[in-house]
């Protein structure tokens, strides 16, 4: 049998094309499955704008943090500079999953590391972060100590002189409608998620 670093350009090609034909059908049961990993063979969905409703309008979720010093003050900071040292890529997921507002939140089911042999050893040994990716952002009521470490860290950068005693993530609802050069702003307090240090 020939090695495949000797064999001529396009039997090498042949040999990826066919390969990717036979991985493709387990990308698309995993996609099934687990939601669209990355990287992937294939495009993700791209359902279109996020926000765009039918009638014009569109819509965004805004985020206001309220930091709460033990002396009975509050500052307000930007999601952008309480995560500076994360890429800005990032950003979105984590205030998505870190800090998702205590209403979104739910129990986990008993069955969250898998109900048969097999999801369990892919959820335990292939994807076990998908799993703590969900218990820390879906099912858990309360944030995650590590969080609350790292948490604690950041705002002692930032305020490097006070100690905080709750940090609150307010969620809103931002709506715009535009209609004959007329353009509508409403701001709709939506949900919030409030994390204790003391």
């Amino acid at each position: 049998m020939a090695n495949y670093l000797t064999l001529h350009p396009t039997i090498k090609i042949r040999i990826l094309f066919l390969s990717i034909l036979l991985i493709f059908p387990f990308q698309l049961l995993f996609v099934y499955l687990f939601g669209e990993p990355y990287p992937a063979l294939m495009m993700p969905a791209f359902a279109g704008t996020e926000g765009a409703k039918a009638d014009g309008s569109f819509e965004s979720t805004q985020t206001d943090i309220i930091i709460h010093f033990n002396d009975g003050l509050t500052e307000h900071v930007a999601p952008q500079t309480l995560l500076a040292e994360i890429p800005d890529s990032h950003h979105g997921a984590i205030m998505r999953m870190m800090f998702r507002p205590t209403d979104e939140r739910q129990a986990p089911p008993d069955d969250v590391w898998g109900a048969s042999e097999l999801e369990r050893f892919i959820k335990t040994q292939i994807i076990p972060g998908y799993v703590i990716k969900q218990q820390r952002g879906v099912f858990e009521t309360e944030a995650h100590p590590d969080t609350k470490q790292w948490l604690s860290q950041r705002i002692h950068e930032l305020y490097p002189h006070r100690t905080p005693d709750a940090i609150e993530f307010i969620y809103y609802t931002n709506t715009l409608q535009y209609s004959r050069n007329d353009l509508r702003q409403n701001d709709q307090d939506s949900s919030s998620f409030r994390i204790k240090f003391t």
